[in-house]
């Protein structure tokens, strides 16, 4: 409990400051279009503008941060009032710590958001297009915390999870709060068309979207490139300074907004065209690989190895060989090409003569039909990213691992 002084001191302080919201665009890529905005806060103190953890951080010391940030939610409400549109969605970040959360007082805790909808109420707005963020970080899984969401879903509100991907993120998460959005973090998003394990984790990500009904934003565009590739890996949804930095919405440049929105169009459209130009050029040298390798494979006839040491000089990329039976069992020893870099250690090795295959994809997709081509995987033979092409010969499956 605050001293009397403390008090008067925190009600002094909380007069001098001013409560700003900075507007940020979020974007269709398949629209092409604004769809809506996520609403920041800034402040003034001693006429100087103040970034919002400075504020927070007043208010967390003094332990009455929940009160602070759910006065922060309605002065958003009333700046959101003045520019309010029924087709556009509006999402607030709540900031207050999960330990706090998870102590208040549980009818506080509702009037407080019955306050909130009687705002959107009284400014005559829809909670329905109303996103209330919570970040992945701040929120646990205690019967407080997960009640609160409950609540506000129950009033219309959509829940987004901030954050997801940053620091160490807990996807069981999703599993207790069920939210509508999942934000990835700017932390992924920066130079991902670089790293390919950061692709990995953001289509993983939207794997999970897709199978628990959330929608994806990406957060922190702030590059072409990056938005090419967010793009092609399922990513609707997006911001970032690339579009607009946060901003009062009187001052947002809309017609530089929606020339950009038009620029990152053109550019996506080209970025698919010349990576879909790369599958079907694959698609035509896996084709032709395995046509060659049939051909070859016929000729040689019982000659396995002097028919992979072939089949290496036509095709470089072709890092192994093998060949087994119809029951899936392996017939041959698994031939590597010289010419490729083998990762070393004790994870990594090739399969042997003997070796049971029938639960790989490439053996058992050949029972519904005569060629399989797989997707991305890791070699176990070479540690190498690989695809296998298989094919039915005879009573025999050649089995063909060409790195990507």
């Amino acid at each position: 409990m605050l001293g009397f002084m403390e008090k008067e001191i925190l009600t002094s302080v909380e007069e001098k400051i001013g409560l700003l919201s900075y507007f940020q665009p979020i974007i269709s890529l398949k629209e092409n279009k604004i769809i809506g905005y996520e609403i920041l806060l800034r402040g003034i103190i001693n006429n100087q503008l103040t970034s919002p953890k400075s504020i927070y951080n007043i208010f967390e010391s003094n332990s009455e941060i929940i009160d602070f940030d759910f006065k922060v939610i309605k002065h958003h409400l009333k700046e959101i009032s003045k520019i309010y549109n029924e087709n556009y969605l509006y999402s607030i970040n709540l900031s207050f710590p999960r330990e706090r959360l998870s102590s208040i007082d549980e009818t506080m805790l509702r009037l407080n958001i019955n306050e909130m909808v009687e705002k959107v109420k009284e400014y005559k707005m829809c909670t329905e297009n109303i996103i209330i963020e919570i970040s992945e970080n701040e929120i646990g899984s205690s019967i407080q915390q997960i009640n609160f969401v409950k609540q506000l879903k129950e009033k219309g509100f959509l829940i987004a999870l901030d954050d997801i991907g940053k620091n160490n993120s807990n996807f069981s998460k999703l599993v207790d709060l069920k939210p509508n959005i999942l934000k990835i973090d700017k932390s992924l998003i920066k130079d991902i068309e670089k790293s390919g394990y950061k692709s990995s984790i953001v289509k993983n990500i939207i794997s999970i979207s897709e199978e628990t009904g959330s929608i994806i934003i990406a957060e922190g565009i702030e590059k072409i490139e990056e938005l090419e590739k967010i793009s092609w890996l399922g990513c609707d949804l997006v911001q970032g300074y690339f579009y607009s930095k946060p901003m009062e919405i009187e001052e947002m440049d809309i017609k530089n907004i929606v020339s950009k929105i038009e620029y990152g169009k053109n550019r996506i459209v080209k970025y698919i065209d010349i990576r879909m130009k790369q599958i079907i050029d694959n698609e035509i040298m896996f084709n032709d690989i395995i046509t060659q390798a049939e051909r070859t494979f016929m000729l040689f006839g019982n000659e396995f190895s002097a028919f992979a040491f072939n089949l290496f000089r036509k095709f470089s990329k072709i890092e192994a060989v093998y060949l087994l039976k119809e029951n899936g069992v392996q017939i041959s020893d698994t031939f590597l090409n010289k010419d490729i870099e083998i990762n070393k250690n004790k994870i990594f090795h090739p399969a042997k003569l003997g070796d049971n295959h029938d639960l790989k994809e490439y053996y058992y997709n050949l029972k519904y039909k005569n060629i399989y081509i797989s997707d991305v995987y890791i070699s176990k033979a070479t540690g190498n990213k690989c695809i296998t092409i298989s094919k039915k010969i005879l009573d025999k499956i050649l089995c063909l691992d060409i790195k990507i």
